[in-house]
């Protein structure tokens, strides 16, 4: 019975090694190069691939080239005319150039070139969320690892429970009951590793076909996704300042950037067209004559003047200006938006880290204890195989607990990062 009791401390000592062992996924020295995907990996695939990035760098090119076209100055026409009478013929050789107002051709650059910053700007908030997206899909990749790696562990130390727990019933040791009950709570560990598996390769394959170009990667391929390994989620203490997220989100953020490029560029059309109430002048230059050779060609230049007879401008400075009321109002709205969207994550963020220090501190230090409780009990008799398991399970639950907040903590600080506009070098335009 003493050798039967010291296998049984022995067998459990492992459970306890197993279940209190910090759940995370490492790649290992052997594991093929090829298969480890590191975020710097993932991020250049993005890049490369991603097809709604570069819908985003197309539309702020096409943007900012319509911005151009208000300020091409006006090509020259050519024109040949001839001129027959009875008495004589006459060619005209002309070519006219109309002079744009300087005023209103000056502000017109200007307007295109804001409208150019708000085209790129634009992107840049385009690129912010799908960077987000990209980094969030990564991190619930890794945290689906992990789980994985955790209940892998433990569901493989509950089937060899299960094994000990037959063989104590035969000799006696253990009732029937016990071990009915505890087959139903491997059966219950079984299926929840056999969902975490299928959750583990969804998320790979959501992951992998936002970022791979699908010519060469199958998101269908179940022996490429068995085989990938991510880096491990890593809790670090925020060090962030209310204030300072603040400031650089009114440098940083595309939009507040767009909008803040709409009103300079509202603003310029607006004197543009109140400029453009001056009329435009044209040239008209170039030679006439008769179609004889012994008869020299005479020079000839004109002067033209538009004549605003019909319409001086006043519905287009109306429309102008709308448009500038329009594009102030969305500037407010983005400012407050942004301000809501940086403080209500940023006490995300500062939520997460403390309920994560806390568990860490207190809960995870007493779970610890939970275990080595358990495994004396069981050894003086006053504890069943069930109930230690049952001890398990709370273990587990509290490791699963961790992850699931340092997966929160990480999506915060992401999309923290995106409200205040922090965008990877390798992304900017």
């Amino acid at each position: 019975m003493k050798i039967r009791n010291t296998r049984v401390l022995i067998f459990l000592r492992l459970i306890l090694f197993v279940c209190v062992s910090a759940p995370s996924i490492h790649l290992a020295q052997n594991v093929d190069s090829s298969s480890y995907l590191s975020m710097d990996k993932v991020l250049n695939e993005f890049i490369r691939y991603n097809p709604d990035l570069k819908a985003a760098q197309a539309a702020a090119q096409r943007h900012s080239a319509q911005a151009k076209i208000e300020t091409l100055w006006p090509n020259p026409s050519l024109e040949i005319e001839q001129e027959r009478t009875d008495e004589f013929s006459q060619q005209f050789i002309i070519i006219n150039q109309t002079i744009r107002n300087p005023v209103e051709y000056n502000f017109r650059i200007k307007s295109a070139k804001a409208q150019e910053d708000a085209a790129y700007a634009t992107y840049k908030e385009q690129a912010g969320k799908l960077y987000f997206r990209l980094r969030t899909l990564y991190v619930n990749a890794s945290a689906k690892q992990q789980r994985l790696s955790l209940l892998t562990r433990i569901t493989e130390v509950v089937r060899q429970a299960h094994e000990a727990a037959k063989v104590r019933t035969e000799e006696g040791e253990l009732g029937v009951f016990e071990l009915n009950r505890l087959s139903t709570s491997v059966a219950v560990f079984e299926d929840e590793l056999a969902q975490v598996q299928f959750e583990v390769k969804t998320a790979l394959r959501e992951l992998m076909a936002f970022i791979s170009d699908r010519k060469k990667t199958s998101v269908y391929d179940t022996a490429y996704f068995k085989s990938i390994i991510l880096d491990t989620m890593r809790y670090v203490p925020p060090k962030i300042d209310l204030d300072v997220l603040k400031k650089q989100a009114n440098h940083e953020r595309g939009l507040l950037i767009s909008a803040w490029s709409m009103v300079r560029a509202d603003t310029f059309t607006v004197r543009a067209e109140k400029a453009a109430r001056f009329p435009e002048f044209s040239l008209r230059g170039g030679i006439t004559g008769e179609p004889d050779l012994h008869t020299s060609p005479s020079p000839y230049i004109g002067f033209g003047i538009d004549i605003p007879l019909w319409n001086f401008r006043g519905p287009q400075i109306g429309a102008a200006e709308a448009a500038l009321q329009e594009s102030q109002a969305f500037l407010t709205i983005a400012r407050r938006e942004v301000d809501f969207e940086i403080f209500f994550t940023f006490e995300q963020v500062q939520n997460f880290s403390r309920r994560i220090e806390k568990i860490s501190s207190e809960l995870l230090k007493n779970s610890e204890r939970l275990l080595p409780d358990a495994l004396y009990l069981f050894h003086e008799g006053e504890l069943s195989l069930v109930e230690l398991l049952d001890g398990i399970s709370a273990a587990k639950e509290t490791q699963l607990l961790q992850i699931d907040l340092l997966l929160n903590y990480n999506i915060s600080q992401f999309k923290l990062e995106q409200f205040a506009g922090f965008l990877p070098e390798s992304l900017r335009l």
